[in-house]
C-alpha cells in the first residue's frame, strides 16, 4: 500500500465514512449493533462539509479532510520535567468530490458526459478516482496544501522553508 493510498484511506471523509459503515455492519452482524441515534451521531459529519457548487453538468463538493502533522522535533526544557514536541501544522487537506447532475436536473448547455470533465489546480489536472456510494457515482481526490507559513522553530530545531500558499478559488473545470 503506497503512502498516497494510506493518506486517502485514513484522511479523506469518503473513505472514513465507508470504514465506519463497515464497522457498524459488522457489529450488527455480530448482534452488537448500535441503536439508530448513536449511529446518527457517529455519522454526523457536518463540520467537515465546506460547501458545494451546483452546475448544469455536475456538482463540485469540498470536504475538510484529516491532516497528519509531521513531527518536526523534540526539545527538552530545563524548566519542565517532560519534553516539548514541535509539529508542522501548516498544511491542510481537503477532499474534492465531483458528482454528475441529479437525474431530474436539466442542463442548459451541451456539456457532454460528466466523466469527461476534469478539475485542474494550479495547472495540474487532478487524477480523480471513480467511486460508487449510496448516493451514486462520483469522482474523488484529496488535495494537500500549505494554509499558512509556520513561525520559526526554536534554534535547536531546523526550520522548514515556507511553502507557497494555494488558495481555494483555484479550481478550474475543463472538459477533455
Amino acid at each position: 500500500m503506497t503512502s498516497l493510498t494510506l493518506h486517502d484511506r485514513f484522511a479523506l471523509p469518503l473513505d472514513l465514512q465507508a470504514d465506519l459503515d463497515t464497522v457498524l455492519a459488522e457489529l450488527d452482524a455480530a448482534g452488537l449493533g448500535l441503536e439508530a441515534p448513536i449511529q446518527a451521531v457517529l455519522r454526523h459529519d457536518a463540520f467537515r462539509f465546506l460547501g458545494q457548487v451546483d452546475l448544469p453538468f455536475g456538482t463540485l463538493e469540498l470536504w475538510r479532510g484529516l491532516k497528519f502533522w509531521p513531527l518536526v522535533g523534540d526539545a527538552a526544557s530545563p524548566e519542565q520535567s517532560g519534553s516539548s514536541r514541535f509539529v508542522d501544522a501548516s498544511t491542510t487537506r481537503i477532499e474534492i468530490r465531483w458528482r454528475p447532475q441529479s437525474a431530474g436536473a436539466v442542463g442548459t448547455l451541451d456539456t457532454g458526459h460528466w466523466q469527461d470533465w476534469a478539475i485542474t489546480v494550479d495547472g495540474v489536472t487532478l487524477p480523480l478516482r471513480a467511486e460508487r456510494v449510496s448516493r451514486g457515482d462520483l469522482k474523488v481526490f484529496g488535495v494537500r496544501y500549505a494554509s499558512f507559513a509556520p513561525p520559526p522553530a526554536p534554534a535547536c530545531i531546523p526550520c522548514w522553508a515556507a511553502r507557497p500558499r494555494c488558495r481555494l478559488p483555484w479550481a478550474m473545470l475543463t472538459t477533455t
